[in-house]
């Protein structure tokens, strides 16, 4: 908690002489703003890094990557263990730098601080091209602009999971911000190429990106013709084209394809389409409506300005919003989906809000769109105080779940199986294992897993299996494959808090 604290009152050291060099800024009154805002943004976000490490997610999310970069195969075809990995490669290729953590915990740090990377780089990009012209004021308003989107992302369950975890979404909707802000410029040729191709790029990170790829083309249509609209459109497929050579080269392609395209087109929506778009609905209704309003307000202020609206970066970012909502609705609904699947409207929002920001901060506004930005920056910073206050400190300040099960499997190699954290085995013991979610994905997708291959990947002479949060449910694929041959519940005194299953006989 206290280096937490440490790195606001760091980071508001920092804001404070940006504020005073930013005295050419048009709106004097943010400056004041800057330092406060920064600080609380920059505390809530570390905050939100140190809960989310935790996550079972990030333990298979970065066992992916850490197998690629000790040239480990990711992709098989009725074979291997079973990881959750039904997403193109790119994502885990530009993820492989967590093998050099040393650790469990190390390797997860690593992969956070890369995701927050992908995420808030070019979100602070977006506010950076937000003031029309560059001035003395500017680092002022983008820095604005970015604490506002970083206190956005550190509330939003969303962003939390895409910027915070290691998740495939952050370089994804990293990429797809990137893409706009290149598209922004399409006057220039160059430009439209590079932007059709971070556009496929972000679709080989994700398959959902395909909405910002179409986005993109009919944008550049509206506000530059049909010739700038050819230019990006036959950049991407190219780049596609030789992604999909690249990637069925450097993998298994058969495996590759079975995976990433066979396995998501079989999974179905939980009670059918209707009533699991009621239940998504209902479960989001707190993630992106807050949001929502406040985007609103901010296009009516922001874009009030000289020359055609439509023609902004900031109209481009709202655009690619609205084309990835039903993208990330629908992944959300089906099996498995979780609310990460809205990060990928809410990443464009941000970035617009963090670019809307900036703009108003760069400008002489008075009356009405000063009001309108002095209470955005209130809400950003009330909503740093409560999520700073709404966090249970012994959440962070607990031993860590990953570091726990990776001692013991080096203690004691063969005798545990973690079925939520398969990072501890590789890095622990060298043994590949499955992940719970791998095995709904086959068994949801109508391929039965055999108990040979089921069986070829738990540690064959396990004594203990430990689920670390809460009891394994009488519908869990994993649990109803293991119980036969786990049958006892017991506490164990290495495990406290655990819910451990001994093996019978054990």
């Amino acid at each position: 908690m206290a280096w937490v604290v440490l790195a606001g009152v760091l980071t508001a050291g920092v804001g404070l002489p940006a504020a005073l060099r930013g005295r050419g800024a048009k709106n004097g009154w943010p400056m004041m703003a800057l330092p406060l805002l920064l600080g609380l943004a920059v505390a809530a976000a570390a905050m939100t890094f140190l809960v989310q490490t935790e996550m079972d997610w990030n333990s298979v999310r970065t066992a992916i990557p850490f197998a690629l970069s000790r040239g480990i195969p990711i992709y098989y075809d009725h074979t291997g263990p079973l990881w959750c990995n039904i997403y193109p490669p790119l994502s885990f290729v530009l993820y492989t730098p967590v093998g050099l953590g040393g650790t469990p915990l190390g390797a997860i740090r690593i992969g956070q601080a890369m995701a927050v990377a992908w995420v808030m780089i070019p979100v602070f990009a977006a506010a950076w091209a937000g003031p029309r012209d560059v001035s003395a004021g500017r680092p002022v308003a983008a820095l604005l602009g970015f604490a506002v989107a970083l206190a956005t992302a550190a509330v939003l369950k969303p962003m939390q999971d895409a910027a915070f975890a290691v998740h495939v979404d952050a370089p994804a909707v990293g990429l797809g911000v990137l893409a706009c802000l290149a598209a922004s410029r399409w006057e220039s040729t160059g430009r439209l190429v590079v932007a059709g191709v971070l556009a496929a790029a972000a679709v080989f990170c994700k398959q959902t990106m395909v909405g910002l790829a179409v986005a993109l083309v009919v944008w550049v249509l509206v506000v530059g013709g049909w010739r700038r609209a050819a230019v990006t459109a036959v950049a991407g497929l190219a780049a596609g084209a030789v992604l999909a050579g690249a990637c069925a080269v450097a993998f298994d392609a058969k495996a590759l394809w079975h995976v990433t395209v066979t396995l998501p087109s079989r999974h179905e929506f939980p009670g059918g389409f209707v009533g699991s778009f009621g239940r998504v609905s209902k479960e989001s209704g707190w993630m992106l409506p807050p949001l929502v309003p406040v985007v609103v307000v901010l296009a009516w202020t922001a874009l009030r300005s000289r020359g055609r609206a439509v023609g902004e970066v900031g109209t481009l970012l709202l655009v690619a919003a609205v084309a990835e909502w039903p993208l990330g609705m629908l992944g959300y609904m089906k099996f498995g989906g979780g609310p990460n699947n809205l990060a990928y409207c809410e990443t464009f929002l941000v970035a617009f809000v963090a670019w809307a920001v900036a703009k108003l901060v760069g400008e002489r506004v008075e009356g009405p769109r000063a009001a309108v930005l002095a209470a955005v920056l209130v809400l950003a910073a009330g909503a740093c105080v409560w999520r700073l206050a709404s966090v249970d400190s012994s959440v962070i300040g607990g031993p860590s779940k990953h570091e726990l099960s990776y001692r013991l499997v080096r203690q004691s190699p063969g005798r545990y199986f973690f079925p939520r954290l398969p990072l501890a085995h590789l890095m622990g013991e060298g043994r590949l294992t499955h992940h719970h979610w791998g095995l709904y994905d086959y068994e949801l997708a109508g391929e039965h897993v055999s108990d040979d291959w089921f069986w070829r990947y738990i540690p064959p002479d396990a004594v203990v299996v430990a689920h670390n949060d809460r009891p394994p449910g009488t519908r869990n694929l994993m649990y109803q494959r293991l119980a036969g041959k786990y049958p006892k519940q017991a506490r164990r005194p290495e495990l406290p808090g655990w819910y451990c299953f001994l093996r019978d006989g054990g």
